[in-house]
């Protein structure tokens, strides 16, 4: 499953959430792990320099016409 999220590809495979994005000076795009932190007892992760909750953007990828900003 893919979605995207502020203009970057996410994606769920094997239990791992991962990014389409490029590596610094390189010109071609590879999917990355995205690892997050864990922040006031929640997961973070970072997408596109913005911080969204773990939980949410799993929800997000299971439910790809839900607006991840609506709070």
């Amino acid at each position: 499953m893919e979605v995207i999220i502020t203009d970057t590809k996410i994606k769920y495979e094997d239990g791992k959430v991962y990014s389409y994005i490029k590596n610094k000076g390189a010109k071609v795009f590879k999917w990355h792990v995205l690892e997050g932190y864990i922040n006031d007892r929640y997961r973070v992760v970072g997408i596109n320099k913005k911080a969204y909750k773990y939980s949410r953007v799993m929800y997000k990828i299971y439910n790809p016409e839900w607006d991840i900003e609506d709070y």
